[in-house]
């Protein structure tokens, strides 16, 4: 028994310092190419906005083809141009959504805007704007939220009543509803973040948040099943003009502007046909196809009669207007 109790105790000391070794061998392995890595000078390369550069460095987020991604990054410097076209030169604060790898970002500030402020989440993308903010120190602020999440933050600040959702604008000055807007958003918007349009939406019929700052201007990649629902008018099938439909040709004035391929962006989509979706209307199925081929690029410009609005005997019930997201 003592013969026995002794060869155990010896296979278990045996088995401690080999997964010690183990443990030691890999933490001293870690800290060596932390060390190397720290050492490593950076250079221009490492900030390399070709498709051979970026696939190598990001293809996780850039290059992994799927449906359902959060976000969709502009990486061309073509559509820096279209987005760039439409932005006139005024005082306006211009708002980037996921800026990613900073094409965009350059573009835009190279184009003469006065005050960007890019809301980039991914610690990836980071030191390309950390190196943009050292060339525009006094044009480019870094805020590392997604701004397309507030509605999340939002909600999360009724409950730990803090204001973060409101910090994020701090600084930018109110306009007259009458005068240009304070303040401009430019960025791509997917299919599962379609929350921050009717967030907004929500925001325009209080008069809060964003537009308590004044009259403010969208120019986004939309996708066209959202841009189908914002253009419904009365007397098309339920399915398509709801209450959402409502709010934003009563809130917004929209307009069309182009639309470019969704090949254009990055991440690229699956090579899968899209999906046909047929809904009973009026005794019949019909067919609802959505262009899953290209982005709708949508310039949405709060309404001149919001003032006028509120001022009138309606304006308790649009303050109560709730819709179903």
């Amino acid at each position: 028994m003592g013969f026995s109790l002794s060869v155990v105790f010896s296979v278990m000391r045996l088995r401690c310092c080999c997964q010690h070794r183990k443990v030691t061998n890999s933490y001293l392995k870690s800290m060596r190419c932390l060390h190397l890595e720290s050492s490593r000078l950076i250079t221009e390369q490492d900030f390399e906005l070709t498709e051979t550069a970026l696939k190598r460095k990001h293809k996780g987020k850039l290059f992994c083809k799927s449906r359902r991604v959060e976000s969709i990054y502009i990486v061309r410097e073509e559509v820096a141009n279209i987005v760039c076209d439409n932005i006139p030169a005024d005082d306006a604060t211009v708002l980037e959504i996921n800026p990613g790898p900073g094409v965009l970002t350059r573009r835009l500030l190279d184009s003469g805007v006065k005050q960007l402020r890019a809301f980039e989440s991914n610690d990836e993308f980071l030191p390309y704007m950390m190196k943009l903010q050292k060339e525009h120190p006094e044009k480019l602020t870094i805020i590392p939220h997604n701004l397309t999440a507030l509605s999340s933050i939002a909600a999360r600040d009724k409950v730990t009543r803090e204001n973060n959702a409101l910090s994020m604008f701090e600084g930018i000055r109110s306009q007259p509803w009458d005068s240009d807007p304070p303040l401009r958003i430019v960025g791509v918007i997917t299919q599962r973040r379609y929350t921050f349009v009717r967030h907004l939406l929500f925001r325009i019929s209080s008069m809060s948040g964003i537009y308590s700052l004044g009259r403010c201007e969208l120019l986004l990649f939309l996708p066209h099943k959202e841009y189908w629902y914002m253009t419904a008018q009365p007397g098309q099938e339920l399915s398509r003009y709801r209450a959402a439909a409502v709010h934003y040709n009563l809130f917004y004035d929209i307009e069309m502007l182009s639309k470019v391929p969704r090949a254009y962006f990055h991440p690229p989509l699956p090579k899968r046909p899209e999906k046909s979706i047929a809904k009973k209307v009026g005794g019949q199925y019909k067919l609802l196809s959505h262009d899953g081929c290209n982005l709708c690029r949508v310039k949405l410009r709060s309404t001149s009669l919001i003032p006028f609005l509120f001022r009138t005997k309606n304006s308790s019930f649009l303050m109560q207007i709730r819709f179903k997201y």
